[in-house]
């Protein structure tokens, strides 16, 4: 009969402690889910909100990422440049972004993050070969593979690739 409640005791020890633990992931995971997206959000509304220091400082200081219609890779360095470029030529209106999938890689501080920035937006640049004419606002999805890690408790992009294609294959006129 002792063995029989020693046993009992032990189930229920075991089954209890294996609960918590998933418990305990779950939040872990969905804390990890918060943070990335939060990073995220925090880079794409400042540029949005053309707040230049507070975009850069969502990037590691050895991020990569191949260059728009380029064929070389764009270093930190780079990034004042694309940024005075872009901002001189479109005014960011609205910003959505939707987190998608992650994956954490080693010790749980590398992350490859994929999602979707919807923006819409005013061109504010001279009339192009495309067909863009000033005044022009357009909606687009871009999508979006970062791979980010985790410096000092904060998610930073180190590089990745992001679809200038968009799903819908183009951009959407809106006027």
């Amino acid at each position: 009969m002792r063995t029989l409640f020693l046993i009992g005791i032990i189930t229920v020890f075991t089954f209890s402690c294996k609960n918590n633990d998933q418990k305990t992931e779950a939040l872990d995971t969905e804390q990890i889910e918060n943070e990335l997206k939060a990073s995220i959000e925090s880079r794409f509304f400042a540029w949005q909100k053309n707040n230049y220091e507070t975009y850069v400082a969502g990037y590691h200081v050895d991020w990569k990422r191949w260059g728009m219609r380029e064929d070389v890779l764009n270093t930190y360095s780079d990034m004042r440049g694309f940024w005075d470029y872009m901002k001189a030529n479109e005014e960011s209106q609205e910003m959505e972004i939707n987190l998608i999938d992650y994956d954490l890689m080693g010790d749980g501080n590398v992350a490859l993050v994929h999602y979707t920035a919807t923006e819409t937006f005013k061109w504010i640049g001279p009339d192009n070969q495309r067909g863009w004419k000033t005044g022009d606002i357009y909606k687009g999805i871009l999508r979006w593979s970062d791979v980010m890690v985790k410096e000092d408790g904060k998610w930073l992009c180190i590089g990745g690739h992001r679809d200038l294609s968009q799903p819908a294959a183009k951009l959407i006129k809106l006027n």
